[in-house]
């Protein structure tokens, strides 16, 4: 593995890593990326390493303290249903001690953005709390998407930046043992409808109502990985147990997960191809440069606050998009037909609208 971002000193932002992304631009070939995300010491390393089937690839540790900082990189064997090669990335853990929310999110949005599937790995159950928090850096990094595609028309923005839906998502709860709830435990996917079950609802644009993060991702799962293995020594420092000493269920359990992402992981498109280590080294600058001029808007942490900022901004963006599309008419010498000016002043309006 190799580092492609690291945090800033105070753990505010992110930089890019040049070595890192020079690393990643020689390699030629299309690339899908399985972006792996949650809160720190939630085993997202070790998922990693047991996607690959060898413990001792991510670095893992057994303090309180956070090992993985800022995004890494690693190549495997794998390969993608549209034929590209699978890399890892692994993030830096959420709700770190010292760590800004702000941050955190940021850490979400390129994961997001550049993952051609996105898993939230956590512990144990998924309660209330971890649902909000998870619906919380979901709609930040729709917002951060939303702002940057409507900056003016000649600038050149990535195109995964205005597809209508984030990747697939895959929620996966490690250490699992408990029985799933009653109301959902002859449900066809009872993992999935026990996350369902916490879900927030809002209206479509059919005036539906639909879960948050069934609009924003095209696919909403649930994954249970039982105990890798049943020791303390053996839970304290996973990296130190071979392959083999696995668990039989955990195996099992993880070789279903590895085949519900290949089955339908693709590489992100850049300019109607298929993205390449070079445009994903591109992609990546672009999405630090662009939380490092603030277009990831710093918003409170408060949830009544939040609606209404979303829609200020929003509001904000139509205008700013209307301005922008107006400003591309009539740029001849000879002028328009008052016709075919007021039609294309009239087709800007309903896309702002629309927006």
């Amino acid at each position: 593995p190799f580092q492609v971002v690291r945090p800033t000193a105070n753990h505010s932002s992110m930089l890019p890593v040049p070595d890192g992304l020079a690393r990643l631009a020689s390699h030629p070939s299309s690339i899908s990326i399985i972006s792996v995300v949650g809160p720190f010491h939630s085993g997202k390393s070790f998922l990693l390493n047991a996607l690959l089937g060898d413990t001792k690839v991510f670095s893992i540790g057994r303090k309180t303290s956070p090992e993985t900082m800022g995004i890494w990189l690693c190549r495997t064997n794998m390969i993608a249903s549209d034929g590209s090669e699978v890399w890892l990335m692994d993030s830096e853990g959420f709700f770190g001690p010292g760590v800004a929310e702000s941050y955190d999110a940021k850490i979400f949005t390129i994961a997001t953005l550049l993952g051609g599937h996105l898993v939230y790995n956590t512990v144990k159950v998924i309660d209330q709390q971890a649902v909000n928090l998870l619906e919380m850096l979901a709609r930040r990094a729709q917002l951060f998407r939303t702002r940057t595609s409507t900056e003016p028309a000649n600038l050149v923005t990535p195109e995964f930046l205005s597809v209508k839906s984030f990747p697939p998502l895959t929620w996966v709860v490690e250490d699992f043992v408990q029985e799933m709830p009653d109301s959902v435990v002859h449900a066809a996917d009872p993992a999935t409808a026990w996350l369902r079950s916490y879900l927030s609802y809002v209206n479509d644009s059919s005036g539906e109502e639909v879960h948050i993060l069934s609009r924003l991702y095209s696919d909403v799962k649930v994954k249970t990985l039982f105990l890798p293995a049943t020791t303390k020594s053996d839970l304290q420092d996973l990296s130190k147990l071979e392959w083999q000493k696995l668990t039989t269920e955990f195996k099992q359990e993880l070789s279903d997960l590895k085949k519900h992402i290949l089955a339908s992981l693709r590489a992100r498109s850049f300019e109607d191809e298929p993205m390449t280590g070079r445009t994903l080294e591109r992609s990546l600058r672009f999405i630090v440069q662009g939380l490092q001029r603030g277009k990831f808007h710093e918003l409170p942490s408060l949830w009544v606050t939040w609606t209404q900022q979303v829609a200020e901004m929003s509001l904000q963006d139509a205008d700013g998009w209307f301005l922008s599309l107006l400003g591309s008419i009539d740029h001849d010498e000879d002028p328009l037909p008052l016709r075919d000016f007021n039609n294309q002043v009239e087709d800007a309006r309903t896309k702002s609208v629309q927006f």
